[in-house]
């Protein structure tokens, strides 16, 4: 980042009371640059991890990257939708400079959940009982927030199954294009409604009192069981490395606290349908992820589950 543009963003910043006394970059985990400004001591981390632990104090997060505007307004959107009734927390847009790329966003405190089961596992932070409450807190948030957001329609998870399968079956191995051509599915559907579409562990947040969420770029109105099996993914590959606590009693908790709000059931079957769906909808997206063997083996399990 040039001088000229840090000084004019600077300058926007401090017009908006946000003292700006550091920076540090990421060039590691994260396809974008980012400077982060806080009412501390400069930074000097390379991830965005290290960047947490050492800005506790942090106002903002600046973004440089060819998605901003669209980032930008989906920020507003969703800021739009909130409401008292529902308790987590999304980074407000505060400056957007469209010709530089350049997003300027709230910086939500917090550690992020994958951490909180690290710091478990080494005997710090929260405790097993204290993580499935955050669980089930996050269930209940993310149905009031679906609820608000309905469309007024419903959302059709085994027509979408069958358009995306048609979409991608020359292109799947054919052992399991035929075993999932030849699954008999049941009828499902359910409100369709605004979704975040990337709800893995590390964009979760929790600060002691409320659930943040953050990288909503890719959110759409949609399915709104994405949100649930992008999440209970997420806690089966980080299953393999917690040592004392049990993700799946989280994920019962998580999925049983937020049924219950959405006034819906949910079951393994429909997670399921809606998983399979949405992996062939990454592959019809980048047909290359098939022939590389790219989601092979978590389809393989699905069709063995449907079956």
């Amino acid at each position: 980042m040039d001088k000229e543009l840090y000084d004019k963003i600077v300058k926007e910043l401090e017009e908006r009371g946000i003292e700006v006394l550091g920076e540090a970059k990421d060039k590691r985990s994260y396809p974008f640059r980012f400077a982060m400004w806080a009412v501390g001591r400069p930074l000097k981390s390379t991830s965005l991890i290290e960047v947490r632990k050492n800005c506790e104090k942090a106002k903002a997060i600046v973004l440089q990257k060819k998605t901003v505007k669209q980032e930008h307004q989906k920020l507003s959107k969703v800021n739009g939708r909130l409401s008292d009734k529902t308790s987590f927390r999304v980074p407000e847009p505060i400056l957007l400079i469209e010709d530089e790329n350049i997003l300027v966003s709230e910086f939500l405190d917090g550690k992020t959940l994958s951490e909180h089961i690290v710091l478990n596992n080494i005997f710090i932070g929260l405790s097993e009982d204290e993580l499935i409450d955050v669980f089930r807190k996050f269930g209940v948030d993310l149905a009031k927030f679906q609820n608000q957001c309905k469309t007024g329609k419903n959302f059709p998870i085994h027509d979408t199954l069958k358009e995306n399968f048609e979409s991608t079956k020359e292109v799947l191995p054919e052992d399991i294009a035929d075993r999932i051509n030849e699954i008999g599915l049941e009828e499902i559907e359910v409100p369709k409604t605004y979704i975040h579409r990337d709800m893995n562990l590390r964009n979760i947040l929790w600060d002691g009192q409320k659930i943040g969420v953050i990288d909503w770029a890719n959110s759409r109105e949609g399915n709104p069981l994405e949100d649930l099996h992008v999440l209970e993914k997420s806690l089966t590959n980080r299953n393999k490395n917690a040592f004392w606590v049990d993700l799946r009693e989280m994920r019962r908790e998580f999925v049983e606290s937020y049924q219950e709000e959405a006034g819906f059931d949910v079951d393994d079957y429909m997670l399921n349908v809606s998983r399979l769906s949405f992996l062939l909808d990454k592959i019809k997206s980048k047909p290359r992820r098939a022939q590389e063997g790219i989601y092979k083996t978590e389809i393989k399990r699905i069709v063995e589950s449907l079956e």
